[in-house]
């Protein structure tokens, strides 16, 4: 019999695991490799979704997701002879959008063992995510060497000139989108903490009403 130390030491690794997996997945630094993250979080995707049980019968039987898919492959194959030719960056980016999802569908399965399906506790996970990048902001702005060492260790060999000689200091954090996706992301996450932070509000008005 399984005791509640053991399944506590369990959840508290698929948390940790969960918080590494999402960071990298949604910000993808690239000071740790000189490739995308992504390639190496679609074959844990794999073997996550592979080891767990019936998700594979669940995408199968979900016959609008198995529809999206196929619809899916068939435009990546159209877009890789169109595109090939002219711009193999269009075609590339699409077949990291699609890799994109099944990281994206792991971490369902992941987060439904840790938290099942409670939006609230996914909003929470999320801020608790842009408080780690949060974090790495405070780093770079008090520390320049950190900075430096973010943008110049990244795989884009522009992004030091961009960050840096363009009329304004920018690019904080550690992530792999300086310039566009982390600003928009972080906004979002703003959104969500002004919606956790009015239905605290609610309930304290309906609890002193």
């Amino acid at each position: 019999r399984t005791s509640p130390d053991y399944y506590n030491t369990i959840i508290n690794i698929f948390i940790v695991f969960l918080y590494l997996f999402s960071f990298f997945l949604i910000y993808n630094p690239s000071v740790f490799f000189n490739f995308n993250s992504i390639y190496i979080l679609t074959i844990v995707s794999l073997l996550i979704i592979l080891l767990t049980k019936n998700s594979i019968n669940s995408f199968f039987s979900n016959k609008r997701l198995l529809l999206f898919t196929v619809f899916n492959i068939f435009y990546l194959i159209y877009a890789l002879f169109i595109d090939i030719s002219e711009d193999s960056k269009r075609w590339y980016t699409f077949f990291i959008t699609y890799l994109g999802v099944i990281n994206s569908y792991a971490f369902v399965l992941v987060f439904r063992k840790v938290y099942e399906y409670d939006f609230d506790k996914l909003i929470e996970f999320l801020i608790r995510l842009g408080l780690i990048q949060v974090t790495f902001v405070i780093l770079s702005v008090l520390i320049p060497e950190f900075r430096e060492w973010t943008l110049s260790s990244a795989r884009d060999t522009d992004l030091v000139s961009i960050s840096n000689d363009f009329g304004a200091i920018r690019s904080f954090g550690l992530s792999g989108n300086y310039t566009s996706g982390l600003p928009m992301l972080m906004r979002v996450l703003s959104l969500f903490s002004l919606y956790l932070l009015i239905n605290i509000f609610r309930c304290l008005c309906l609890t002193s009403a």
